[in-house]
């Protein structure tokens, strides 16, 4: 999947070179190769693995398997919740 046209964000997926994450409440570095970012809360996912990683270790995780191995099958943030 090509992070810059993911399913996950409605352009590129990052603006500028920071992004602020509203779930964290930080300022995340957002470099232009960056897998995604939450359009909800801000959250950068720099690759697909970290999105995988952070999907497993959510309680957004909606068959409860606790591991996530498709990017296709995440369809809500894990931080916040929001629907990508």
């Amino acid at each position: 999947m090509n992070p810059r046209t993911s399913r996950h964000t409605a352009g590129p997926a990052c603006v500028d070179l920071r992004e602020h994450c509203y779930s964290h409440d930080v300022d995340e570095p957002c470099p232009p190769e960056a897998y995604t970012v939450c359009l909800e809360c801000g959250h950068v996912f720099l690759t697909v693995g970290a999105l995988l990683a952070d999907a497993s270790a959510s309680a957004h995780d909606p068959g409860g398997s606790g591991v996530w191995t498709d990017p296709a099958a995440v369809t809500s943030c894990p931080h916040c919740g929001h629907d990508f």
